[in-house]
């Protein structure tokens, strides 16, 4: 007797894309209206952080096809017109209680949530096999991006970042321009943001406690970032939220929207614009990895991103190509304005590449003889309908999946994660630094600035993510585990106990001779902040 052949929500998906090329037996507006997908075929869709940008990006998935059936957000308060706007879906507080009780009844998720929850929650979801949307920046850290890049590859499910789009025409043009030799070898690039529009530089965090209100679950907002206090808002004529050039936030500390300037939770102007902007740059010189890195900055502090900054990458020859220093600016600096431009001011945020015989801003060749002259370059690479149709065609099976790079991949953003993180660590030292990429993908020890800054430590949230990354079996064996993903020693935040009078959070420092099963792998990391821990 033959065996009943069981039938999934993904692969039915997939057939149900592929059947809709061949046959209709009703059409769809007898369903459902003229613009709408039969309710069997659409997607469902968990958003996760609804509150922000998650708003009208969801609402961007809905019009794209997805079926929102499940919202989740730690504000009740912030993610109200959400909720509104989708009455049907159901909602949780705990992105962790979502995805237990949705179970198959959700095929794809969205993560809309602040930089330091980005990591956890995504990885989370490709480990029940979702697909996923993650906002740019991908990740916060270089570590947390490794591993979220590798379980996307395990998954084999549709992924996708809200970066600026690979298959727009912008980052199509220039790539095919480059190529085809338009402004000739290319031996600068300039990236620029007059970012941040939220308050950085801060020396260090605001004094006292605000109550946190009943509509917000602070610890579930931390995540995994080290405790602190709840503060509301700067102090009316503090001069703090005055300084960034533009303030979208308002006197707001920490939530909504400011997160962005503080390193616990945020990636400054760099993370936020320069995934946007380094995107097209690394598809059409095919980047990679930078030999240096330089940067100069405002006065820097332990708690925030510096107000501006100059940050200085050198590549070596590729494939080819000549080597190429890419220079990205923030806080309002630019850098010089080409004689082409005559009068016209350069735009507020943009890309300037100069190669032997032109120059760009953006896909616009600058000088109108060449530019007349270049026209007739084919348009050989494929558009597509950006970013949330594209992912939605994707989950249907009507794409790559799986986020195998390649040169128009989203995550791709993987190399840009790396390179917007470690540059980081060289705003915090203001020293040039070389580093050894091809050692360090290797998971050999490179000893380098990034190492020296850091003191050889990576912090604890990054080595549960890993732990999270490669799920049960991290357990049999966890210090061979982390030895052998480049965690020679541990920084773990300890935060203070009920009642304690020491400062917030307590650093202490671990070896891999320490009981890891103990410290890491029986405690959840949103418990730790509770539960006194006894080291070697």
């Amino acid at each position: 007797m033959p065996h009943p052949v069981r039938a999934t929500r993904r692969s039915f998906l997939k057939a149900s894309a592929v059947s809709a090329f061949t046959f209709n037996l009703v059409p769809r507006h007898v369903l459902c209206g003229p613009e709408h997908t039969p309710p069997s075929a659409r997607v469902t869709l968990a958003g996760i952080g609804i509150g922000g940008v998650g708003h009208s990006q969801l609402k961007s998935c809905d019009k794209a096809g997805f079926q929102i059936v499940a919202l989740c957000d730690v504000d009740d308060l912030h993610a109200k017109k959400t909720y509104d706007a989708f009455p049907q879906a159901r909602r949780y507080r705990d992105f962790r209680e979502l995805l237990g009780s949705e179970g198959d009844k959700v095929d794809a998720v969205y993560c809309g949530t602040p930089d330091h929850t980005h990591a956890v929650i995504a990885l989370a979801a490709l480990r029940a096999k979702k697909h996923l949307c993650c906002v740019k920046p991908l990740t916060r850290t270089v570590e947390e991006c490794r591993a979220v890049v590798d379980a996307a590859r395990r998954a084999g499910v549709a992924t996708q970042v809200t970066t600026r789009p690979n298959t727009g025409e912008e980052g199509c043009r220039t790539t095919e321009l480059i190529e085809a030799g338009a402004i000739g070898p290319v031996r600068e690039v300039h990236v620029w943001s007059y970012r941040p529009v939220w308050p950085q530089g801060m020396p260090g965090r605001p004094e006292g406690e605000d109550p946190v209100p009943g509509t917000l679950d602070w610890r579930l907002w931390i995540g995994p970032a080290p405790m602190r206090p709840f503060k509301d808002a700067w102090p009316a004529g503090h001069p703090i939220p005055e300084m960034p050039p533009k303030n979208w936030g308002g006197r707001k500390v920490y939530h909504p929207f400011n997160f962005r300037g503080w390193w616990d939770f945020g990636t400054g102007a760099l993370g936020d614009m320069g995934c946007h902007y380094m995107n097209t740059p690394y598809r059409a010189l095919k980047l990679g990895y930078p030999s240096r890195v330089s940067a100069s900055t405002s006065r820097r502090s332990d708690e925030a991103f510096p107000l501006a900054s100059i940050v200085t990458y050198d590549y070596p020859a590729r494939e080819g190509l000549p080597p190429v220093r890419v220079v990205w600016y923030d806080g309002g600096l630019q850098p010089p304005k080409p004689a082409e431009l005559g009068v016209t001011p350069l735009p507020d945020e943009g890309v300037l590449y100069i190669g032997d015989k032109g120059k760009m801003v953006f896909e616009k060749i600058l000088d109108p003889s060449l530019a007349e002259a270049c026209a007739s370059i084919p348009k050989s690479l494929p558009r597509r309908e950006g970013t949330w149709g594209e992912w939605h065609a994707a989950c249907k099976g009507g794409g790559r999946e799986g986020g195998v790079p390649d040169r128009y991949d989203t995550w791709q953003q993987s190399a840009e994660t790396d390179e917007a993180n470690s540059s980081f660590l060289y705003e915090l030292s203001g020293a040039a630094a070389t580093w050894d990429w091809k050692s360090y993908l290797a998971g050999k020890p490179a000893p380098t600035a990034l190492d020296t800054d850091k003191n050889g430590e990576v912090s604890w949230q990054e080595a549960k993510l890993w732990q999270l990354a490669h799920g049960d079996a991290a357990q049999t064996n966890a210090p061979a585990a982390y030895a052998a993903h480049r965690f020679p020693v541990v920084r773990c935040y300890w935060h203070a106990y009920p009642g304690s009078k020491d400062d917030l959070t307590q650093r202490s420092v671990i070896s891999l001779a320490a009981d890891l099963d103990t410290v890491f792998l029986s405690q959840p990391w949103w418990e730790k902040d509770l539960t006194p821990v006894t080291l070697r």
